[in-house]
Formats: C-alpha cells, sequence, structure tokens
C-alpha cells in the first residue's frame, strides 16, 4: 500500500512539473503532445477500419442481386454493362430493364430509369458535369435523371450507375431476372493470400506507431535531467525521480490523447473528399470501435510510463548533475537479434498452412519480427560512427555529436525504420499475391484498337455499322468478322469459324491470296477436310445449327501456323469469307468489329464507344486497356489499395514525428549552438552538420529496414506457399521518400536553428 502512495506521489509531482515549468516547459509538453497526437490519430484511423469495412460490407451485400423467384413480384433484368473504365476511372454500371411495376429497385435508387435516362452516383454526376466527362456524357444518350443514395455505395468516391433499356437479352447473353436486392447469401470467400495480405498490412502499418509514441515521450531529456538532479539536491532518492520522470510522461500522454483526438475528429470532416488509390469512405463509417478507443486511452500512457522508466535506467541522476554525457558502456548484441529469431519461428510454424493460418500466431510473428528493428539500430549506429572520421567541418560536427549520443538519433530513426520494413515487406507480399490470384499490378494501356461486340445483329446491319465507324476521324480501318463454331457431326470434334472479309482477314494473316468465296484452315488442332460436310452452330446454350459444306477449294489453301497470327488477333480453325455461305442461311454468331485507331489516345475511342451508343447493351466496346476481373482479384486491389493509402499515412507520421523530434533536439543544444556561432562557425556549417545527423542515421536505418523487410517479405509469402517476388520497384520508392523526409525536415529546421544560434542564447538562467 505504501509503494501505491508513493507511485501516486510521485506521479502526481511530475504532472504538476510538466505542467508548471514556464514557457518553455510548455513548449516541451507541447512537442511531447503533438507527437503522440499524430501517433495516436493515426491508431484512432486504424481504430475505425472495423467499422469502415463492416459499413462497405453491408452495402456490398445490399447490391447484391438475388435470383430467387419471389411471388407477386415483377423481375427486374439486370446485366452488367461493358463500360467499366474511362481513363483510368474504374466505372461500376448495369443495364436495368424493368417487366412489371413491382420491379424490384437497386439500393439507394428512388426510381428506375427509362430507355436510355441513367441513375448515376454523386462521384459520376461531378464527372459527367466537369470538363473531364465531356467525352462520357454520349453514352447516356437521355441524360441522368437521379442520384443513388449513399445507402447504394461503397463509398464516396464509388463510380456507379443504373441504364434502362426497353428490352432485354437472353440469359446466354449475360442478362438475369432479379427479384430483390440483398442477397444474404452472397457470401464472398476471402482468398487466405488474400487475408495475409490484410492482417500483415494492420500489424506493419500500426506497429510503427507504438515505436513513435514511446520515441517522443523522451523529448527534451537532457532538460529534464537538470530538473531531476535539482529534485536529487532537495533529497529526492533515485526512484522518486524515475516515478517523477514518469509523471511527466504521462501527462505528455494524456495531452497527447486529446490532441490525436481533436486531430482525428478534424480529419473526419474531410474525409469523404479523400480517394485515394481508390480507396474512401463515408464520414458515418469512420467510428473507433469503443473496445479499442478503450486500448488506445490505457496503452498510449502505459507506454509512455515504462518507456520513461527505460530511459532513466541508462541515466544516473546525481544531486549535482547528470552522469549521462561520459562514455556510456558499449552495447551488447547478443540479445538484441532475439525478438527478430523467434518472429522467423512464429512465421516458419505458419509455413504452407495457407487456409489453417492462426492469425494471432501470424500477428505476434510480425509485431515480435519489426521490434527486432529499432533494438538493433542503437548497436549498429554506434558501432558505424565510431569508424567514422575525418572530414569538413559539419561531417565532423555531426559524427562527433553521435559518437557522444548514438542512442538519440537512432530512436529517432527507429520508427522511420519499422514503417521502410514494414513496408518493404508488404510490397513483395503484394508482388506475390497479386500474382498468386492474376492480379495485373498496373492497367493495361491503350493499344491503338478497339474491339466491338455486338449481340443480335444481323450481318447486314454488321457491315452498316462497320461503314459507319470507318467514317470516323480518329479511325484508320474496321475488321468485322463473325464468330461461329464448327463440328463433325460424327465424332463431335470441333472448332472455331471466322467468317470475315478478305480485307479482314488478310490484314491479319499472310494468306497470300483470297477472293470472296474461299476458305482458309489455319492451326495445328483438329480441322473439316475440304469438301467434308459439317455442322455450323452458334455459341450458347440454345445453339442454333445448319448444315455446311467446306469448299473444294480450301485443299489449295496456305496451312498456316498458329504461332503464324498476330498476337493481338488470335485466329485459328476454319476462316471463311461471306461468298462461301451463298445459299444458305448462317445461324447468328458472336459478331465483332475491331477497330484500328490511327494512334492510342483515348478520344479515340472514346469516339468508337459514342458512335455505337445507340445500340445500348447489345454493343459491349473494348479499349484495349481494361481487364474483366474476378471476384479475386477485387478482393485483391481493394486491400492492397487500402494498404498503400495506410503505407502513405503512416509515411507521413515518420514524417512528421521526425519533425517534432528534430526541432527539440535543436532547442535542446541551443546553447552549444549559439558557442559554435559566436566562435565563427557559419550556420550553413551547422545546417550541413544537421543535415548529417538526420542523414547518417536514416541510411544506416533504411539499409537494415531494406535487408528485413525483404527477408520478412520471403519468409511471409513461404506462409502461403507463394514464390518469393520482391518489388524492387516500391524498394526504391519507399527508400527514396526516406530521403526526402530528411531533406524535408532538415529544411524545415533552418528556421529553429537560426534562431538557436543566436548570441542571446548564451544567456545562462
Amino acid at each position: 500500500m505504501h509503494t501505491f502512495f508513493s507511485w501516486q506521489r510521485d506521479l502526481a509531482l511530475g504532472v504538476r512539473l510538466a505542467a508548471g515549468g514556464g514557457r518553455r516547459g510548455w513548449i516541451r509538453l507541447g512537442l511531447t503532445a503533438l507527437g503522440i497526437g499524430f501517433a495516436v490519430g493515426v491508431l484512432l484511423i486504424g481504430a475505425s477500419v472495423p467499422t469502415i469495412v463492416a459499413g462497405q460490407s453491408a452495402r456490398g451485400m445490399a447490391q447484391s442481386a438475388s435470383t430467387v423467384v419471389l411471388p407477386g413480384v415483377d423481375p427486374l433484368y439486370f446485366r452488367n454493362s461493358a463500360l467499366d473504365d474511362y481513363r483510368g476511372v474504374r466505372l461500376t454500371g448495369y443495364w436495368v430493364s424493368p417487366s412489371g411495376p413491382s420491379s424490384p429497385k437497386p439500393p439507394g435508387v428512388d426510381k428506375l430509369p427509362g430507355a436510355g435516362e441513367a441513375v448515376v452516383s454523386p462521384a459520376l454526376a461531378d464527372l459527367l458535369a466537369s470538363e473531364a466527362g465531356a467525352a462520357l456524357r454520349p453514352r447516356f444518350p437521355n441524360g441522368v435523371i437521379g442520384v443513388i443514395a449513399d445507402n447504394g455505395l461503397k463509398g464516396p468516391a464509388e463510380y456507379r450507375f443504373y441504364v434502362g433499356t426497353p428490352d432485354h437479352g437472353t440469359i446466354d447473353q449475360g442478362w438475369n431476372p432479379v427479384y430483390s436486392f440483398g442477397d444474404m447469401d452472397a457470401v464472398h470467400e476471402v482468398v487466405p493470400a488474400v487475408w495475409l495480405l490484410a492482417v500483415v498490412g494492420l500489424v506493419a502499418l500500426l506497429f510503427p506507431v507504438l515505436v513513435f509514441v514511446s520515441t517522443s515521450t523522451r523529448l527534451a531529456g537532457a532538460a529534464r535531467d537538470r530538473r531531476l538532479a535539482a529534485l536529487r539536491l532537495v533529497g529526492g532518492s533515485a526512484q522518486q525521480v524515475c516515478r517523477i520522470a514518469a509523471g511527466e510522461a504521462l501527462l505528455g500522454a494524456v495531452v497527447g490523447l486529446f490532441v490525436g483526438a481533436v486531430l482525428f475528429l478534424l480529419g473526419c470532416g474531410f474525409v469523404e473528399q479523400i480517394d485515394l488509390f481508390g480507396v474512401s469512405a463515408f464520414a458515418a463509417d469512420v467510428l473507433p470501435v469503443p473496445a479499442l478507443v478503450g486500448v488506445i486511452v490505457v496503452a498510449v500512457p502505459a507506454l509512455a510510463v515504462v518507456s520513461s522508466l527505460i530511459a532513466m535506467r541508462r541515466t544516473t541522476v546525481e544531486p549535482l548533475g547528470v552522469v549521462r554525457l561520459g562514455r556510456p558502456a558499449r552495447r551488447r548484441l547478443w540479445w538484441r537479434p532475439v525478438p527478430v529469431v523467434i518472429g522467423l519461428a512464429l512465421l516458419l510454424s505458419q509455413g504452407g498452412a495457407s487456409g489453417a493460418m492462426r492469425t494471432d500466431a501470424l500477428v505476434a510473428g510480425v509485431c515480435t519480427f519489426l521490434l527486432g528493428v529499432p533494438l538493433l539500430l542503437p548497436w549498429l549506429l554506434e558501432r558505424t560512427v565510431v569508424h567514422l572520421v575525418g572530414g569538413a567541418p559539419s561531417w565532423q560536427l555531426a559524427i562527433r555529436r553521435m559518437q557522444l549520443d548514438s542512442g538519440t538519433p537512432a530512436r529517432v530513426v527507429g520508427g522511420i525504420a519499422v514503417v521502410l520494413a514494414g513496408g518493404i515487406a508488404l510490397q513483395s507480399v503484394i508482388a506475390g499475391v497479386g500474382a498468386s490470384v492474376g492480379a495485373p499490378m498496373e492497367r493495361a494501356g491503350l493499344t491503338g484498337r478497339s474491339n466491338v461486340q455486338l449481340a443480335d445483329v444481323s450481318v447486314e446491319d454488321l457491315e452498316a455499322w462497320a461503314s459507319r465507324l470507318r467514317g470516323l476521324p480518329a479511325v484508320r480501318g474496321v475488321l468485322p468478322q463473325t464468330t461461329l463454331q464448327v463440328s463433325d457431326p460424327g465424332s463431335g470434334e470441333s472448332t472455331q469459324l471466322t467468317i470475315a472479309s478478305c480485307e479482314s482477314l488478310l490484314a491479319r494473316l499472310p494468306l497470300g491470296h483470297c477472293s470472296d468465296g474461299d476458305a482458309f484452315l489455319v492451326g495445328s488442332g483438329w480441322s473439316p477436310r475440304p469438301g467434308q460436310q459439317v455442322v455450323v452452330r452458334s455459341y450458347g446454350q440454345s445453339r442454333s445449327t445448319a448444315p455446311w459444306m467446306l469448299p473444294i477449294s480450301t485443299a489449295s489453301a496456305v496451312q498456316i501456323g498458329s504461332g503464324t497470327a498476330a498476337p493481338q488477333t488470335p485466329l485459328f480453325g476454319v476462316l471463311a469469307t461471306p461468298g462461301a455461305f451463298r445459299g444458305m442461311t448462317v445461324p447468328p454468331g458472336d459478331m465483332s468489329i475491331q477497330v484500328q485507331l490511327r494512334d492510342s489516345d483515348p478520344a479515340g475511342a472514346d469516339q468508337v464507344a459514342n458512335a455505337v451508343t445507340a445500340l445500348g447493351w447489345r454493343a459491349q466496346v473494348d479499349d484495349g486497356g481494361a481487364t474483366t476481373v474476378s471476384d479475386q482479384v477485387r478482393q485483391f486491389r481493394t486491400v492492397r489499395n487500402a494498404v498503400l493509402l495506410g503505407s502513405g499515412i503512416t509515411l507521413l507520421l515518420a514524417g512528421a514525428s521526425l519533425l517534432v523530434l528534430a526541432v527539440e533536439q535543436v532547442r535542446e543544444r541551443r546553447r552549444q549552438l549559439a558557442v559554435l556561432a559566436a566562435s565563427g562557425v557559419p550556420v550553413r556549417t551547422l545546417a550541413r552538420s544537421i543535415l548529417w545527423q538526420n542523414l547518417v542515421p536514416v541510411l544506416i536505418a533504411t539499409a537494415v529496414a531494406v535487408l528485413t523487410g525483404l527477408v520478412l517479405g520471403a519468409f511471409l509469402l513461404g506462409v502461403i506457399s507463394r514464390p518469393v517476388v520482391f518489388n524492387w520497384a516500391g524498394v526504391v520508392l519507399l527508400t527514396s521518400s526516406a530521403a526526402a523526409l530528411v531533406l524535408g525536415v532538415t529544411a524545415a529546421t533552418l528556421p529553429t536553428l537560426r534562431r538557436a544560434s543566436r548570441p542571446v542564447e548564451l544567456r545562462a538562467e
């Protein structure tokens, strides 16, 4: 009981000393609170992730269409729109065709659109109203009649639309009868590799925040030690001054909690305006989980107190001064790699587990491994600076300062090292997981071609639309074709049949000579013999067929290897011109027009898409840059974008914390800097010494982070049995960002350095 009251009394005294320390004491308290506040703000964002994900998942579930028949409900015929990309903006759209007055409405839609009308999300409405959306407006010929409400969107930056059409096609053509929305059975299983990326991303991004909290509580160490020495002079024991120092740190942590809460609330006011990497959230969703808030409120002050006590362990405060600036004992290495080894052992225990991964072991392994990074840095920096001698005056000033106290700069950059190590590991996991789910890392560029797929269009209409596209200014040429299937009525073997004009065929394959009525065989697979009776059929479930005899003249056709065709036009099987089908009715096939543009300008692809708008859902335009993605790829992209966004936020936090710590270091050494300036050392030399003091630890921290990040990434990929893939471009980007942070922080500390080097700072209090 006596110990409890002693702790209570000494902590309270520390709080009073920190709060009543005058102007400079308040500045120290403000810097500590600001550093912790940045970290708390990020922790509150992390605590809001579950509610953000839950809100988006609930609205995504509400968007799921159910085809279960409901009595008394007129089905709404529903089909995905081919318009899924506009100049790099991802779009999600659907064609809708109500069959009666009781047809269900998608969530957030008050009125179903009529023919050619559209209901769009607010983000898409803004795009259509802007100059950038001028080429997109013709896709909605009858205009926008409504805006989708928030309950029908996953996020404020979602580009979603519903377009009405008076008729609909068959199930083969992608149409489905929808009787309700909010299909609770539409559960999308999370891919284990994507789950690994999400868990590791959350841990790797939030763990450095705790390092920043620990570092921020140790600001102004020299000034604190002088105050504690005065307390020893009036009779305080060594244990008492440790508890008093913990009280000072406790006040900074508590004030930092309030600062972090204020920063978080201010950020919530702008959250709906943020759209980074395709990630956005409604302000109503950014609500921290109460249990996690409780953990933050307890953990941050506790971490501040523990960090303060650990810092005092290496400092002997005596009544007549502080025994700290002498040569400290050399740091020992033997125990510092232990967390790294334990972390790797935990990850190895999950190797190959895939779907049976234990989240607790995974989180513990990553946290323990990353803990080794700030533990290794002080030892490595101490050993490095001992061997750095000579050089320019600014270099010698910086190195001598780090030789006297290598612990402080190591702590300063420890958080950045953890951020870089976690970020590099995440880049490796992103590359490996992206390859495993078949996700392209970037959108493919425009190829100078557009492919127009047509449905329910006659051969005559195909030629008419080809002529119309041929007249567009951006079009260099058009190649229409019809694709069907031919099969042997006896054996059932089949191959592809492509019907196209000689102009189209000669533009794609070196056939030599071609005239209307010719047929050609391409490829090494099964193909019918010249003069053989075959069956021509259309693709799909409801196949229509017609008998056809392969022309005798096919025998004289050149047999072309499958590798001869151009990569963008993989033609194979039977190629025939329209004249080969005279006197017979060809079944409806998959019709398409390959449009060759004059250049790869997106405006040309927009001209093509706008020209076939009158066909409605019967025309699908692919500009060669957008790709159809699976649910796994969508999951991966969502998690990847969230991780990249989190990496950016954490890196900004690292820069802000580094700036706060650098400013405080300059203030703490203002008397020494003033003495140097008064002795004739130019301010620019002092500025360069500050740069070296920031840059050298960051370079060492970057080297450690790259090595540990690559090792962690390799082990994480081993957990899910994926080949090791390193994203070197991501590594270069992260390390370059760290160097940019150093330059930015050094530039930002120059005003403080000029003030600190004034002669007035020589005055002793």
